[in-house]
């Protein structure tokens, strides 16, 4: 029997679409060159389908939204640093603080604080739970 826990399908997809407008229209477009991002967020068809080919039986596949709170723009910073490696590792260690400063006041600009000053990012949890037929 197995319980997975993972980002699904649209996991933090606000976060993704502020980098895409970046590096598209920016100076950063140069480090993105046949960048491909390398993690996969799926939904349940999928998960149905890669376990029936494994000979496990499907319980349950569902998305689950997520409110993932950052307390300030300190720790959504931090948050950013630290999880979005493929997307930070391609930029030179002199503009990284830079580029990621970028990303998180564009993100600010659509995606305001609370009134609290807590950052808000949409997540999107897939959870699996099957056992062996």
């Amino acid at each position: 029997r197995i319980l997975l826990q993972m980002g699904g399908r649209g996991n933090a997809d606000a976060v993704k679409d502020v980098m895409k407008m970046i590096v598209a229209q920016t100076e950063w477009k140069q480090y993105f060159e046949h960048f491909h991002f390398a993690y996969g967020f799926y939904g349940p068809e999928e998960y149905h389908r890669w376990l029936s080919d494994i000979g496990f039986t499907s319980i349950r596949a569902e998305l689950i939204t997520k409110d993932g709170v950052h307390k300030s723009r300190e720790a959504f910073a931090g948050w950013f640093r630290t999880t979005w490696i493929p997307w930070t590792n391609r930029v030179p260690d002199n503009l990284r603080s830079i580029f990621i400063d970028q990303v998180v006041d564009t993100y600010l600009q659509q995606h305001p604080t609370d009134a609290s000053g807590a950052v808000h990012v949409q997540m999107m949890r897939l959870e699996v739970e099957a056992q062996k037929v």
